[in-house]
């Protein structure tokens, strides 16, 4: 009788497992809203705590373009981490919309495909360059 209980309660793990690990999944799923309606893009160089920001829409729409097919594949290691090189939160007027790192995702961790840290990064000098002016 015991083998026999085992094995039921094994396959239920299993099957629980496999259910709760998040899919790969394009940026613009995780968004869910139109890219149009962000109205301004901030970004935070996490070892320094610099922000850029912009609500220039012509930046902000050739940045959500460049992300926006993006594939977030799942980590298998999601033990929590610390730190980010950078963050980047979506506006709709003052409300923040949306807030994630390159590795992360609503509290899940990811690689990317292509690779969206030097996306971040260029648009972070980018935004960088032009407050300086």
């Amino acid at each position: 009788m015991g083998k026999f209980a085992v094995a039921p309660s094994l396959v239920l793990l299993l099957v629980l497992l496999t259910a709760c690990r998040p899919d790969t999944a394009a940026f613009s799923d995780f968004y869910g809203k139109e890219a149009e309606s962000v109205t301004e893009i901030a970004i935070i160089d996490g070892r320094t705590g610099e922000e850029v920001r912009s609500s220039d829409s012509e930046v902000i729409d050739a940045f959500m373009n460049d992300i926006e097919d993006i594939q977030f594949i799942p980590e298998q290691n999601q033990e929590a981490r610390e730190g980010y090189l950078y963050a980047v939160e979506l506006y709709e007027g003052d409300e923040e919309t949306f807030r994630f790192t390159p590795s992360s995702v609503n509290d899940v961790y990811y690689s990317t495909k292509p690779d969206i840290q030097p996306i971040i990064e260029n648009y972070y000098y980018l935004l960088s360059d032009r407050s300086a002016e």
